[in-house]
């Protein structure tokens, strides 16, 4: 993506970027959080691995740093190397904290989920500590994260488990959200964190690759815990844009790299207002596929994927691939497109004008029908 618009941004406004986004993309400095959910994911995978979770039932972890309650504390059992995942995590309520190295647990055998949920919520008085419920039972095994805690028990979120494939389709529904949220209009987009220069003239940012690179690594992040999301990796075949790689010692390897992204922003006009050539688009689409091809096989990635976010004033859907379909395919690089709308009301024109809108409505107050 680096040499896409090299004319019109530098390295002093890459540093730039990176400082202003200072930590996204990196594991070493998520939130305790953040850390609390991988952490939780990797221990499952590496019970699960050890076959140290035998007895398939339900437990929860609590992000509870004082450990149980004072009155439980005489009934609780600490396990002091709780990431070896040589203990069976099972039928039990787990305090931790967000590393997830000691652990503390009391028993927990319902019947019922609901048992469980009121046990927490009422019982331990627990119901808003963030808490990630473990389900070993058929046709698991899965993870939930409640971020308020079993009292807000509709409020979940599915955690992948660490050591999984993460597939192409999963990323793309994750970066689905994020351009509905944050990026399919100049108002969704964060405060600081601009894609357009002038919309209503249609330019770009100088740095609407960088800005657009730091919001999709952040948002895999959260959506992929236990991955490190790396950005901007230079490699000799060139700098690649986004990786989907995770730790997996107990791989041969250690490293399991489920992606590579190859992220081009098609700008319709440049900085003085005039047209982008189709050509120069034609020519950034074309490079973009051989880019995500090298990048992948010089990584060992699983995949590899073109990802373009365009931002011209047509809405093309995938008429910008026309002319790679079939080397797209030879190279088996995945093409993906994101429409970024320069105003609100175009968006609502476009969704209008596709049939997106709700297409039936109530009847007229005061119809006959």
């Amino acid at each position: 993506m680096a040499d896409q618009w090299e004319e019109e941004w530098s390295d002093d406004s890459l540093l730039q970027t990176v400082a202003d986004f200072a930590g996204v993309g990196s594991d070493a400095e998520l939130d305790d959080i953040d850390r609390f959910r991988a952490s939780v994911s990797r221990l499952v995978a590496r019970t699960l691995g050890n076959n140290a979770s035998a007895d398939p039932g339900v437990s929860v972890f609590l992000l509870e740093p004082d450990g149980p309650p004072a009155e439980l504390r005489d009934q609780s059992e600490r396990v002091p190397m709780l990431d070896r995942a040589r203990e069976p995590l099972g039928h039990r309520v787990w305090f931790v904290t967000h590393v997830v190295t000691v652990g503390h647990w009391v028993p927990a055998q319902f019947d019922r989920d609901d048992d469980l949920f009121r046990y927490v919520v009422d019982d331990l008085a627990l119901g808003s500590a963030p808490a990630i419920l473990f389900d070993a039972r058929d046709p698991g095994p899965e993870l939930r994260y409640y971020p308020e805690g079993l009292a807000e028990a509709e409020r979940v979120e599915p955690l992948t488990i660490a050591f999984s494939v993460i597939s192409l389709d999963e990323i793309f529904q994750r970066i689905d959200l994020i351009h509905e949220n944050q990026l399919v209009t100049p108002g969704s987009q964060p405060r600081g964190a601009k894609l357009w220069g002038d919309a209503a003239s249609g330019t770009v940012a100088s740095n609407a690759e960088d800005v657009l690179s730091a919001l999709l690594s952040a948002g895999l992040q959260t959506a992929f815990p236990t991955c490190k999301i790396r950005v901007e990796q230079p490699a000799p075949v060139g700098r690649l844009d986004i990786e989907v790689e995770e730790r997996t010692p107990e791989r041969r390897g250690g490293v399991t790299k489920h992606a590579i992204l190859e992220l081009k922003v098609l700008r319709g006009r440049n900085p003085n207002r005039t047209r982008v050539s189709p050509k120069r688009i034609e020519r950034w689409v074309d490079d973009g596929v051989t880019q995500a091809a090298a990048y992948r096989d010089d990584k060992g990635a699983a995949a590899g994927a073109l990802c373009c976010f365009d931002m011209r004033d047509q809405f093309t859907d995938r008429q910008c691939f026309a002319h790679v379909l079939d080397v797209a395919a030879e190279l088996d690089v995945e093409l993906r497109v994101w429409h970024l709308f320069d105003s609100s009301d175009a968006y609502r024109r476009h969704l209008r004008a596709s049939g997106t809108l709700a297409k039936t409505a109530s009847p007229a107050r005061g119809s006959s029908r």
